[in-house]
């Protein structure tokens, strides 16, 4: 079996230090939903992992680059109508929570699969003493931490 593309990507990653977690949350006005969305982790490399779900809805996606918010100021008057009405995706600071890999450094990843060649999700650990979980499901990104043999 060929190694999952997004897989290599973290590998790439072992042994860097995490200085910053996001996450992208949709927003409609006042209201954000917490519960789901891409997360971002940032390395003193200046590496950068992105976990998103992919197209079909059930794959993890990663990637070596931070998200692109297609929705910047300096809006249209098309596009402002449209985030008003619809909202949009909006990196913020993650929640306390998941928080806990930052000065972590990442020194194990094990896939979650799906049929040998669907990556849906993985777990990271940091310091061995952190482990992040981060799975596809439902065309939703959902995150989970742990800190010891928790898991």
């Amino acid at each position: 079996m060929a190694v999952d593309a997004g897989l290599e990507l973290i590998q790439r990653r072992l042994g860097d230090e995490v200085v910053g977690v996001s996450r992208i949350f949709y927003c409609l006005g006042a209201e954000v939903n917490r519960s789901v969305g891409p997360v971002e982790l940032e390395f003193a490399s200046g590496g950068v992992l992105r976990f998103d779900c992919g197209s079909n809805g059930e794959r993890l996606k990663v990637s070596a680059h931070a998200g692109q918010d297609p929705f910047a100021e300096p809006l249209s008057d098309e596009n402002r109508r449209f985030v008003e009405t619809h909202g949009k995706w909006t990196r913020c600071t993650a929640p306390r929570d998941l928080r806990s890999p930052h000065g972590q450094v990442l020194d194990c990843v094990q896939p979650i699969w799906r049929r040998p060649e669907k990556l849906v999700g993985v777990v990271i650990e940091f310091d061995g003493a952190v482990s992040l979980t981060v799975e596809a499901a439902f065309d939703e990104v959902l995150v989970s931490t742990s800190s010891g043999g928790e898991r």
